[in-house]
């Protein structure tokens, strides 16, 4: 996944906001690209709206479904390997 510093809200990529920020990389105090949009309040709301939707059909689910859905989430993040730990 390439980062454009845009907010994601459910499935999409928000741009909207006039506020922008930089990572830092806490070693060398070096900014990162992108530059990453402040969310306004209007696409906060939404992904709150978004998260209580989805959370509502997660919390339904046995704790093995559960289980699964974690552990896939951890083999995505696993095979980021370098490209997460460089930023």
């Amino acid at each position: 996944m390439e980062l454009t510093g845009c907010n994601i809200v459910g499935f999409s990529l928000q741009d909207k906001g006039n506020t922008t920020f930089k990572a830092v990389n806490p070693r060398t105090g070096e900014e990162l690209c992108p530059s990453f949009i402040e969310a306004p309040v209007e696409v906060i709301d939404a992904a709150v709206r978004s998260a209580s939707v989805a959370f509502s059909g997660y919390s339904g689910q046995n704790s093995q479904n559960r289980a699964e859905f974690l552990e896939t989430i951890a083999e995505k993040i696993e095979l980021l390997d370098s490209t997460l730990i460089d930023r």
